[in-house]
């Protein structure tokens, strides 16, 4: 599965992300205008999930071989213990996915700021987080988190930084 990315910075700010996934003839577009899902000549405006314990989420991973670090690698895999489903795959879709309300958390390490940046407004603009494993900008790249909401968001930052 791959998508084509496309994102558009003003100075340190995610304004619009797009990505297209072909297989599936579906364009995702995030914007301050809201988040949407164009599907065929049909477009729908898209929201994320209001899941709120980590017991309840469903969580995404590209792959475990993204986590470059052994520590990074077993503070994952003990997260992932605390939620309700692990799935692996997906890339660049899991992110909107989550964007559509269909996932609850993605976590991936070692990304690229072009693997991420199109997709930040996009979760956003849906009602979803998205930062580094810390809680910062994830424009940089790096061990990044996704989040259906603050909420969740937050428990889930805390449970990372508890296993590092």
């Amino acid at each position: 599965m791959w998508g084509i990315l496309l994102g558009l910075m003003e100075g340190e700010d995610c304004k619009l992300g797009l990505l297209h996934q072909p297989y599936l003839h579906e364009t995702f577009i995030g914007s301050s205008a809201g988040a949407f899902l164009k599907k065929g000549t049909s477009s729908q405006p898209i929201f994320s999930r209001d899941t709120r314990e980590l017991s309840e989420a469903i969580l995404y991973c590209t792959h475990p071989s993204f986590f470059t670090d052994a520590a990074e690698l077993d503070a994952f895999n003990q997260f992932a213990g605390h939620c309700n489903l692990m799935c692996f795959g997906g890339d660049c879709y899991s992110y909107c996915l989550l964007a559509n309300g269909f996932i609850d958390l993605v976590i991936d390490g070692n990304l690229k700021p072009w693997d991420i940046i199109p997709l930040i407004p996009i979760i956003e603009a849906a009602g979803g987080i998205v930062t580094d494993w810390r809680g910062e900008t994830a424009t940089v790249g790096g061990n990044i988190i996704a989040a259906a909401n603050p909420e969740l968001h937050g428990k889930a930052i805390k449970l990372l930084d508890s296993n590092l």
